[in-house]
């Protein structure tokens, strides 16, 4: 099952995404930053790293038995959070 999420920061576009067979990647501005061979959604917790301007970008990835979540932090500071199901 594929996921993706995206956002808008500072007239960039990050996206991660996420899928069960091709791990997760994450993009800025349709550009590959960072990914990961992650497998049926091992391990549970999944770091992704990349820049965006001068900005760090950290992308982690959570799963709960088949639904993963996301959160972005830009500088070590949230701005962004979703769940693909809420419990």
């Amino acid at each position: 099952m594929a996921h993706q999420w995206s956002l808008e920061w500072q007239g960039s576009t990050i996206k991660v995404s996420s899928t069960w067979a091709a791990g997760s990647r994450l993009y800025v501005d349709d550009a590959l930053q960072d990914r990961n061979g992650a497998l049926f959604g091992l391990p549970a917790c999944q770091r992704l790293v990349g820049r965006v301007a001068d900005a760090g970008i950290e992308a982690e990835i959570t799963y709960q038995l088949f639904w993963p979540s996301v959160v972005i932090r830009i500088d070590g500071q949230e701005v962004f959070r979703r769940s693909s199901r809420g419990y």
